[in-house]
Parts: C-alpha cells; structure tokens; sequence
C-alpha cells in the first residue's frame, strides 16, 4: 500500500480511537488518515457514530 500520508498537504491522523457509551462501542477506528486541506464528507446510516465521530474531531468545549 502506498504511503496516503505523502498523498496529502495537511491531514488528521486517527490511531486506536475507541468512544464507548454504558459498556457498548459507539465509535470504533483503528487506524485512519482524513485530508485536512479539502472536502470531506462522513456519510453512514442512522446510528452509526457519524455525530460522534465529528464531536471527537472537534475536541473538548
């Protein structure tokens, strides 16, 4: 696989990102690379961890 992180100007890097709620994984990613210097969608069904997933890229209030 080639290095996607070359692929890229900016971008966030993701590594063992775990979000539980009451004992259940609501948001589960291993290992991911998302461009910080274009568009992005995040797109799933219903209860996916979309909106969790976005509220952890936006970082404590």
């Amino acid at each position: 696989m080639v290095n996607a992180m070359e692929n890229f100007e900016k971008f966030i890097e993701l590594k063992g990102i775990t979000v539980k709620s009451n004992g259940r994984t609501i948001l589960n990613i291993p290992h991911a690379i998302i461009p910080a210097d274009r568009i992005t969608a995040c797109i799933g069904p219903n209860g996916a961890g979309k909106t969790t997933f976005l509220k952890l890229l936006d970082g404590p209030h």
